[in-house]
């Protein structure tokens, strides 16, 4: 007989930009689903609001923000060659106004965020890099004042170096550097 108690179950929540949608069809496979389409039972994470929905029958039905994540901000970081890089936002709600300086090698510092924006202790942050195209290299990213943040890059030994965050030939959003800043009620 099976165990009728307690189960632990990990589940996983699918991380989407917008709200999901239902499914033209009940076959995945059949290439007429779109990013945003559920199963019935699956959950889905807006990535920009935090918001989390689930499907029910021939609907999606909003379970909250989980866990009152807000994406602060998505933006496209390249470099050409050792000078300060540039910023191109492309998911800015806050409507930041955002510029960029050269502080030594390897250093940089993002400016333009809303005063104290960092120094609030009801929120923490998390910034993510992504999809790491870098020559060579790794990214440490923090914020560095109550307005500011701080990129710090280093070369494969790791020792700061300029010239990791590499300018792609014409690209597109698929291969950006991206930097995207979570904020999180604590």
């Amino acid at each position: 007989m099976p165990y009728a108690g307690d189960r632990k179950e990990r589940r996983q929540i699918k991380q989407i930009n917008g709200v999901a949608t239902i499914p033209v069809s009940s076959d995945h496979r059949n290439g007429d689903w779109i990013a945003t389409d559920i199963y019935q039972g699956e959950f889905a994470q807006d990535t920009n609001t935090g918001a989390v929905h689930t499907r029910a029958g021939a609907e999606t039905v909003s379970c909250g923000v989980f866990p009152n994540q807000v994406a602060v901000l998505k933006a496209r970081v390249y470099q050409s060659g050792t000078g300060a890089p540039t910023i191109i936002p492309y998911y800015n709600p806050f409507g930041y106004t955002l510029g960029s300086l050269y502080d030594g090698v390897g250093i940089y510092t993002l400016t333009g965020f809303a005063n104290e924006e960092f120094a609030n202790t009801l929120h923490h942050y998390e910034m993510y890099w992504s999809p790491n195209y870098m020559s060579n290299g790794s990214l440490d990213i923090t914020p560095a004042t109550d307005t500011t943040i701080e990129i710090r890059s280093f070369n494969s030994a790791g020792a700061l170096a300029n010239d990791i965050i590499e300018e792609l030939a014409a690209p597109t959003l698929a291969v950006w550097n991206v930097i995207t800043i979570m904020r999180y009620k604590v």
